[in-house]
């Protein structure tokens, strides 16, 4: 049983909502939002980066280095 709070919700106690809630009115990024706002987006999308770093070898392959010589067509 849970007895205190989640990893992520001590890590969100890091970033101070007034600050962020500024940054949005600064840039209107909340301009005809109707459901989801901008922290919420933020919310989200920090979560799911917070999956990825748990296992950071289970993204995309990397793309091999392009070079000249490796052109087609020559």
């Amino acid at each position: 049983m849970n007895r205190g709070t989640s990893v992520f919700s001590q890590l969100m106690q890091f970033i101070p909502h007034e600050e962020f809630q500024k940054c949005v009115a600064r840039y209107r990024g909340n301009y005809k939002v109707k459901t989801f706002s901008c922290y919420d987006q933020f919310l989200c999308m920090t979560f799911a980066q917070r999956k990825t770093l748990r296992k950071p070898n289970c993204g995309l392959p990397s793309a091999p280095m392009w070079s000249p010589s490796s052109r087609t067509g020559r």
